[in-house]
């Protein structure tokens, strides 16, 4: 049984919001086609820059959102919440904010032992622009 309330991926490739969003600009510069589509009228150094400055903010991880579970008590209802609202005040990138939230409200996530690109449970189907 798992005693955390969320249990979530660890993302594959970076480990801090400061490098997301670095990997993110970097992408936007050199014109990644994805990364320009998503995020290059996003403020991402913005969010990341205001993050950052929170005195309680630990900046030590990163998860991949693509998959997770919870168990809706009162704490995730209320993070899932400010989660959605920091992502329509700053950016659609809610991996930079995911973390924040979770910190601002408590909550440790219980961490899967799997990646979630590839492992038996779930298939990756890629990002795909509409």
């Amino acid at each position: 049984m798992v005693k955390n309330p969320i249990a979530i991926f660890r993302h594959p490739d970076r480990s801090t919001v400061k490098a997301e969003v670095d990997f993110c600009l970097d992408g936007i510069r050199r014109g990644d086609s994805y990364l320009t589509a998503r995020y290059a009228s996003e403020p991402l150094a913005e969010q990341v820059s205001h993050y950052l400055n929170e005195p309680a903010f630990d900046d030590s991880s990163l998860f991949a959102a693509g998959a997770f579970c919870y168990r809706p008590t009162t704490a995730v209802k209320s993070m899932l919440k400010d989660w959605y609202l920091e992502s329509y005040r700053w950016s659609c990138q809610d991996q930079l904010s995911l973390p924040v939230v979770m910190q601002r409200h408590g909550i440790t996530p219980s961490l899967f032992d799997a990646d979630q690109l590839s492992n038996p449970y779930l298939t990756y189907l890629g990002h795909v622009l509409r």
